[in-house]
């Protein structure tokens, strides 16, 4: 005869542990301070899913092996969007169509310039204007306090703007 609903309660699928389901509510408090109750949700699910296929293995406290891989998650997750934020300018295109000379001579002009730049620098001033983060956001993601990111970018514009100025004096004459 087969397993019937009736012996398995209420997980038709006879997979979940009750357990699992708890830690899964227990982690949403901290997923919501973490990253907000927007995103809590997706930080949670995408968390719980990969240690379920390993959940009977996990010894010890599940609760805390499951926090930190959310925290680990969570910290992957920024770690890809400094990367991606870093990499946006290859990915946009113009709006409006230039002469081919002009798209290129922006785009290498960019790119080079932001290369020419201390890494923590560059990082600032692409999260900062390109993704439009706060300088608070940036505070978190980069470690470091809101005062200093003002004054990385403040300094990084200032970098960007001596090196860009005279190769646009030189090109005016």
């Amino acid at each position: 005869m087969g397993i019937t609903v009736v012996d398995v309660g209420e997980d038709p699928a006879g997979q979940a542990d009750p357990s699992y389901l708890e830690v899964a509510r227990r982690l949403m408090g901290s997923a919501r301070d973490l990253v907000g109750a927007h995103a809590a949700d997706d930080l949670v699910f995408d968390t719980m899913s990969t240690l379920l296929p390993r959940w009977d293995r996990i010894t010890g406290d599940k609760v805390a092996y499951a926090r930190r891989s959310m925290v680990n998650r969570f910290r992957d997750q920024g770690r890809h969007l400094r990367v991606e934020a870093a990499h946006r300018h290859t990915f946009v295109t113009p709006d409006r169509e230039e002469p081919a000379n002009d798209r290129v001579a922006s785009r290498l002009d960019l790119s080079a310039v932001l290369h020419l730049l201390p890494e923590r620098t560059r990082q600032v001033l692409v999260l900062r204007y390109q993704l439009d983060l706060s300088a608070a956001d940036l505070a978190v993601i980069l470690g470091m306090p809101a005062g200093s990111v003002r004054r990385v970018a403040h300094d990084g514009l200032r970098a960007l703007s001596d090196i860009i100025e005279p190769a646009s004096e030189g090109t005016a004459s």
